[in-house]
C-alpha cells in the first residue's frame, strides 16, 4: 500500500483516469504526468485540496481497496528544504493520533509525500456543525491532541500550526494530526519570523518570535476553548486587531452564559494552557496528568494479557517476519487494530508515544506477575529494532497483529495479496524487495529471504507458507 515507482508510461493511465485528467488543472495534469511510475494496482480517484505551490491526490489500490494520499509539491528552493524537513519529521514520529508516513520520492519537478488517507472531515468542519461540545467528548479529544503532541514534544518537535483544521477524523472517528508542514525541531533556528495561523499563534511568538514547545499548548488552549464554548476566545477583524487582542490577553472569561455547566477542572486547565507567559504555561504532559482528565475512568482493555504474549513471540521472531509484519502494519486501517490502539494507550502511562521497561512492569504487577528489571530490559530490547530499552507504537502494533485470533484466514489471504503485487500466487525476494523499498525499508537480502518450514528451505514461498511463517 501507498508505494509508487517511476517506470509506468502515461499509456497504461486507464479509462476513468482520463476522464478525470480532462476536468483538470493544468497543475494536476502535470503531476499525473510526473507520476508516471504508478503500479498498475494503483489508480488515481480524485484530488484532496489545492494550493499555489501543489496538490494532495487520492491514491487506491485496486486489490485491496487501500486508500493513500499523496501530496505533491513544487522544488522550489525553500519550498524543497522545507519538505525535506517535513518528511525528516513525519518519518520520526509514530503515533496512533498522527497521520501514518509511508514514504517519499520526487521526480524532475516535485517532491511527493505519501501518507495515510483520513476520509472524515476535519476538527473545525465538527465544530461548526455541532457547536460546542459536550464535556465528555472534549475531553476525549483533548486527550488524544494532547497525547499525540506529547509525543512530538518528547521528540523535540514542535509543530506550530495546530488548528482544528489540521486535526482530521479517520473513517472510525479516529482524530489524526496532518500537516508538518510548519513544524521544526526544538532549539533551532525558524526560517519564519511568524508562522501559523493567526487565531492559533501564541503571544510570545507575536511579540519575539519565540517558538517553544509551550506555542503548541497555547493552540490547543484555543481549540479547548472552542470546544467548550463554541467561539474563538480572541477576536479581531484583521490580523493586526487579533495580533493586538493576543498581546494584550490575560485570561479566558467564563462570566457568559455559554460556561455554565462547565467544570471548574475544564475551566482550570484552559486557564492553564492559555497562560501569557509561556516560561509558567502547562506542559503536554503535565496536561495529561490535570484533574480533567482523571474524571474519566480508564479500563485496561481485556486483550493485553494476550498482546502481551505476542510481543514476547514478536522478541523470538526472525528479521523477515518482523519486516513483513511492520509494513503490513501500513497497510491496516484503523479499524483492525482498534482494540490494539487501546491496549497500547492504556500502557503508555506517560503518554509520549513509548512503552518503557517500567511501564510495562507497572502493568505485570497489576496482574500479579513478576519479572526482574534485566528481564524487562532484555525483552523489549528484542522488540525494538534498534535495541533500544522502549516499544514503539509501530513495533507494538506489528507485534499485536502477529496474534492468532487477528490473523483470521480472511486477513492472512489480504496481506498476501498486498505483496503478491504480480498476482503469481507467490512471494519471492526480488518482489519482496521492491515491496519493502517501495515502503522506506531497507532492502532484504535474498539470503534473509529463505524460510525454514517444516526443515525444507524454499525461494519462493506460496500462500500455505506464508501463514506457516506468520502463525509460527
Amino acid at each position: 500500500m501507498g508505494c509508487i515507482s517511476t517506470k509506468q508510461t502515461t499509456n497504461r493511465t486507464n479509462p476513468h483516469e482520463r476522464n478525470l485528467t480532462k476536468q483538470m488543472s493544468t497543475n494536476t495534469r502535470a503531476i499525473l504526468k510526473e507520476l508516471n511510475g504508478v503500479p498498475k494496482q494503483y489508480s488515481f480517484k480524485k484530488v484532496l485540496g489545492q494550493g499555489k505551490f501543489g496538490r494532495v491526490l487520492l491514491w487506491e489500490s485496486q486489490k485491496t481497496g487501500h486508500k493513500f494520499a499523496v501530496k505533491a509539491i513544487i522544488k522550489g528552493e525553500y519550498l524543497f528544504s522545507r519538505m525535506v524537513e517535513e518528511v525528516n519529521i513525519l518519518a520520526k514520529v509514530d503515533h496512533p493520533n498522527i497521520v501514518k508516513y509511508i514514504k517519499s520520492f520526487q521526480s524532475k519537478k516535485y517532491l511527493y509525500v505519501t501518507m495515510e488517507y483520513c476520509p472524515g472531515s476535519n476538527l473545525f468542519r465538527k465544530i461548526v456543525d455541532q457547536g460546542k461540545f459536550g464535556e465528555s467528548e472534549a475531553r476525549t479529544v483533548m486527550q488524544e491532541i494532547l497525547r499525540a503532541i506529547n509525543h512530538c514534544h518528547h521528540l523535540k518537535i514542535i509543530h506550530r500550526d495546530l488548528k482544528p483544521e489540521n486535526i482530521m477524523y479517520s473513517s472510525e472517528g479516529v482524530l489524526k494530526i496532518i500537516d508538518f508542514g510548519l513544524s521544526m525541531k526544538a532549539d533551532t533556528f525558524s526560517l519564519e519570523r511568524l508562522a501559523g495561523t493567526r487565531h492559533y499563534i501564541a503571544p510570545e511568538v507575536i511579540k519575539e518570535g519565540k517558538y517553544t514547545k509551550a506555542c503548541d499548548i497555547w493552540s490547543l488552549g484555543v481549540i479547548l476553548h472552542m470546544l467548550l464554548s463554541g467561539y474563538f476566545p480572541i477576536g479581531g477583524s484583521t490580523v493586526e486587531e487579533t495580533f493586538k487582542m493576543t498581546l494584550e490577553f490575560k485570561e479566558p472569561n467564563f462570566r457568559a452564559d455559554l460556561w455554565k455547566g462547565v467544570s471548574n477542572e475544564a475551566k482550570d486547565l484552559l486557564k492553564k494552557m492559555m497562560d501569557p507567559n509561556y516560561e509558567t504555561r502547562i506542559t503536554a504532559a503535565a496536561a495529561l496528568e490535570h484533574p480533567w482528565f482523571k474524571m474519566k475512568k480508564e479500563e485496561l482493555p481485556p486483550a493485553i494479557s494476550d498482546i502481551l504474549k505476542s510481543l514476547a513471540d514478536y522478541g523470538k521472531a526472525s528479521n523477515l517476519k518482523k519486516k513483513i509484519l511492520n509494513m503490513l502494519f501500513k497497510g491496516l486501517s484503523y479499524i483492525d487494530v482498534g482494540t490494539f490502539n487501546e491496549a497500547f494507550a492504556a500502557l503508555d502511562k506517560n503518554n509520549d508515544g513509548f512503552i518503557t521497561c517500567k511501564e510495562l512492569e507497572g502493568y505485570l504487577k497489576s496482574i500479579g506477575c513478576e519479572a526482574t528489571a534485566q528481564e524487562l530490559e532484555d525483552y523489549t530490547r528484542k522488540i525494538n529494532k534498534d535495541g533500544e530499552g522502549h516499544i514503539n507504537y509501530s513495533e507494538f502494533i506489528s507485534a499485536a497483529i502477529a496474534t492468532k485470533e487477528f490473523l483470521t484466514e480472511e486477513k492472512l489471504e489480504e496481506m498476501f495479496s498486498m505483496l503478491d503485487i504480480n498476482n503469481k500466487g507467490v512471494i519471492g525476494p526480488e518482489t519482496l524487495q521492491q515491496k519493502m523499498h517501495n515502503n522506506n525499508f531497507q532492502i532484504v537480502d535474498p539470503s534473509d529471504f529463505t524460510a525454514k518450514i517444516d526443515t525444507e528451505i524454499y525461494e519462493q514461498i506460496t500462500f500455505e507458507q506464508f501463514k506457516c511463517i506468520l502463525l509460527t
